[in-house]
């Protein structure tokens, strides 16, 4: 029988915990997470689940430290499901567990020294993407926490914070990613092209909102740092939204490669190689675009998938 009063408790826990903008202080948030992640690897290795660390966890233990309220780490299960991870953690832990979306994240929160302190857990699923094979092949340890935690890549790291910027555009998840492509960098840039294929905002892809939202980046990093990471995408694989704007705007527009570069966050090399690909061919005026450029774009995109 439920425990209504108890019930109740609860509720108001997480509502208050769900409210409570506040960063828990560095001594108790250190306190705190240790346990979890060092139970977390001892089920690693007893039942086989995998696990890493994101978001500010895993900057502080890549070297960033910034204050935070909560935990983020995702739970790839084997055999233990997702819901045993969390009501063991929560009932070993004395967390309360709290609902939150549709089930693919499990927030587990409790209260200690006036502070509320919260472990997210994911899924196999961060933010706008789901999780695969090759990203747990790529996690990482890092050391800078005082105990060793287990994070995702660089790449996969960038590319999930990415994908909650493009859907919130909290300016957070920038500092994030300028402190991780600055430090740490893209090593792969093939793997990190596939991984942002992956986002998805109010089930569109990437190829319909790329371009607007490497303009915002661009905005917040600087334009260097946003064309050399937009031209590494665009170099392993173009996009409708780019590709449409190169076609039907910035060849109208501008005179030269030059002024197109700077429209399309590319470095002059890339945008010659976009340009032959779409059969636009400059002339004394300016730019000459081939018959047919919806069919063009398609077979881009159809040989870059």
């Amino acid at each position: 029988m439920v425990d209504l009063q108890d019930k109740k408790q609860e509720d108001n826990l997480c509502a208050k915990a769900t409210r409570d903008s506040r960063k828990v202080p560095i001594e108790i948030w250190v306190q705190q997470t240790k346990p979890v992640v060092e139970k977390l690897t001892q089920w690693r290795k007893e039942h086989k689940i995998e696990f890493a660390a994101f978001g500010a966890t895993a900057l502080g233990a890549l070297g960033y430290a910034r204050p935070t309220k909560d935990v983020d780490l995702v739970i790839k299960p084997q055999e233990w499901a997702f819901s045993q991870i969390s009501q063991t953690l929560s009932e070993e832990f004395g967390f309360t567990r709290c609902p939150r979306g549709t089930g693919k994240v499990q927030m587990l929160a409790k209260e200690i020294g006036g502070f509320h302190f919260v472990v997210e857990l994911w899924d196999n699923y961060i933010y706008v993407m789901d999780c695969d094979e090759a990203m747990w092949a790529r996690t990482r340890i890092g050391q800078n926490l005082g105990f060793p935690a287990i994070t995702l890549s660089t790449e996969d790291m960038v590319s999930s914070k990415l994908g909650r910027f493009f859907v919130e555009h909290a300016q957070e998840d920038i500092t994030d990613i300028a402190f991780l492509l600055k430090e740490h960098g893209i090593r792969d840039y093939a793997y990190f092209a596939q991984r942002i294929q992956k986002i998805r905002r109010s089930g569109k892809t990437i190829d319909d909102f790329l371009f607007e939202e490497m303009l915002s980046l661009a905005e917040i990093i600087g334009k260097k740092p946003a064309t050399l990471l937009h031209t590494e995408i665009v170099k392993r694989r173009p996009y409708r939204q780019l590709l449409e704007r190169i076609m039907f705007r910035f060849s109208k527009q501008c005179k030269n490669a030059e002024e197109i570069s700077e429209l399309a966050l590319l470095t002059k090399k890339e945008t010659e190689a976009v340009l032959g690909k779409l059969g636009i061919e400059q002339t004394g005026k300016g730019f000459q675009t081939p018959k047919g450029p919806d069919s063009i774009i398609s077979r881009i995109l159809l040989t870059n998938p």
